[in-house]
């Protein structure tokens, strides 16, 4: 598995950025994020930060995401303003605003509803019509239903979009990448919000970086470079997300570092490591020329190699497999974060994403019958 600058495990490195921001944890999380930027691997970072968000936080952090997507569309990505995406997360986390209701979209069988009358506007399908009220009146699973049935599903969600959140709605719209249907569920439970609620995650700001993280990147930086530099270690909850995790817990994966780093096992491979190679001739180079080699170590490695580490600073990076898999990971980190426009608990399961049956669905509104006491 390719290698960071400072010999942690990329998926690894990924996964720690992911759980450590969904913890709030914020001088771990941006070490991790750090680890990755400096071993050239901003797409990483990319997709490490939009998973976490759309899992995470989603519909409580709009503003978070569209801040996001001005900084990663930039010409120049500048770290700086990274570290402060990390700090967004890691403020929210440690403020209320995580939420799961678009994993538990993506993940949950939908079952029949119905909606109560409510006037909307003229020109929409019986489909179409229901699934409008469902938003209007909170039904989110109801109304995701109906949208996977929807001929033309973002036509009308852009109407619908129009009609209850006006133009920023279509703004928060128009900013999603990815999956249609993903991109669907999450437009389906941001328009289940309220105006009130839909406003105050659009027009989040981007704050400073967190002050406890300000303090900690000078010695980040003074250590770049050196075995100093790897002060955490991977949480052992992440490994369900990396190929470790998929080891039994009888099997290590240790021998990755152990031995000549030159060697394919070790450091071929790994993006951060083959550019380095490149520098003086190619791995061959650096395995055959002596001179070359002492080049390469002396300037890569100026303490020592993981074998004349201890088995304490080897095991920050590297040991035993854990004997799980992401579906028990995600279920983990997610199961228990409230639900902004859903309601019941989260059972994480892969679904294929396409149309549902509803030919057993009443699609007529139900009237209200109003009570002597309420007249």
């Amino acid at each position: 598995m390719p290698l960071t600058y400072h010999l942690y495990t990329q998926d690894e490195v990924a996964a720690a950025l992911m759980f450590c921001a969904l913890r709030g944890k914020s001088v771990e999380a941006t070490f991790w994020c750090k680890e990755l930027l400096d071993s050239n691997l901003v797409e990483e970072v990319m997709k490490a930060l939009e998973e976490v968000w759309l899992y995470g936080f989603g519909i409580k952090a709009l503003g978070w995401y569209r801040n996001y997507q001005e900084i990663f569309h930039d010409d120049q990505v500048v770290e700086e303003h990274i570290f402060k995406l990390v700090s967004g997360l890691c403020r929210l986390a440690s403020n209320g605003g995580r939420d799961r209701s678009i994993l538990t979209l993506l993940s949950t069988e939908v079952v029949p509803d119905r909606v109560n009358v409510c006037d909307i506007p003229a020109g929409f399908t019986d489909l179409e019509a229901f699934a409008f009220r469902a938003i209007l009146q909170r039904k989110t699973l109801a109304a995701w239903g109906a949208v996977r049935n929807i001929e033309a599903p973002d036509a009308f969600l852009q109407n619908v979009a129009m009609h209850k959140h006006g133009i920023e709605a279509i703004k928060c719209i128009a900013m999603l990448e990815g999956e249609a249907w993903q991109r669907r569920a999450i437009v389906v439970a941001a328009l289940c919000l309220s105006k009130e609620e839909f406003a105050a995650s659009w027009n989040q700001p981007l704050h400073p970086i967190l002050d406890e993280v300000v303090k900690e990147l000078p010695e980040w930086e003074t250590l770049l470079g050196r075995r100093a530099r790897r002060k955490y270690r991977i949480p052992p909850e992440c490994l369900g997300y990396t190929r470790r995790g998929k080891l039994s817990v009888y099997i290590s994966n240790e021998k990755e570092i152990l031995g000549s780093m030159e060697k394919p096992s070790a450091l071929w491979y790994s993006p951060f490591w083959d550019s380095v190679a490149e520098l003086y001739g190619g791995w061959e180079a650096v395995k055959q020329d002596a001179v070359i080699r002492d080049a390469f170590y002396e300037k890569y490695f100026p303490d020592d190699i993981p074998d004349e580490w201890s088995n304490e600073e080897r095991a920050k990076s590297h040991g035993s497999g854990g004997s799980t898999n992401k579906s028990k990971t995600i279920q983990s980190w997610y199961g228990r974060l409230p639900a902004a426009v859903l309601w019941g608990p989260l059972t994480y399961r892969e679904l294929v994403i396409g149309p549902v049956d509803i030919r057993a669905w009443n699609l007529l509104p139900v009237r209200r019958i109003i009570g002597p006491e309420s007249v």
